[in-house]
């Protein structure tokens, strides 16, 4: 691993600190059940929200779970993140369970991760 560090110019104290992040998610990592469609990192900039964007975005993700055969799709958002979970809300998305860990707080400054489900 020290070789790749070295690649990329990455310390070891970056690398370590890397490691740190990764291992808190495991914490409040979302469960999904096989065959479910996952929709993560969906972001705009700011200087296009507002705009209907995120809506027309979610719903050509969704259509794209359903020609692929999926039935339900599953969404993570980080607990405190109220217009990124209105959004999921608005395109039928319901929450379903919700995880905190003190690790994930240290890291990330936000207590977890909330899971969203809806049918397709």
């Amino acid at each position: 691993m020290s070789q790749a560090n070295e690649v990329v110019g990455r310390s070891e104290e970056e690398h370590a600190a890397g490691w740190q992040r990764a291992g808190s998610i495991i914490n409040v990592a979302p469960e999904h059940a096989p065959g479910v469609w996952i929709v993560e990192h969906v972001a705009t900039l700011p200087e296009f929200r507002r705009r209907g964007l995120v809506d027309r975005l979610l719903v050509r993700i969704l259509d794209e779970g359903r020609m692929r055969g999926a039935t339900v799709a599953d969404v993570g958002v980080l607990i405190g993140n109220d217009p990124a979970q209105r959004a999921y809300e608005k395109a039928g998305f319901e929450v379903t369970d919700e995880k905190r860990h003190p690790e994930f707080e240290a890291v990330y400054k936000c207590p977890g991760i909330r899971s969203l489900s809806r049918a397709l």
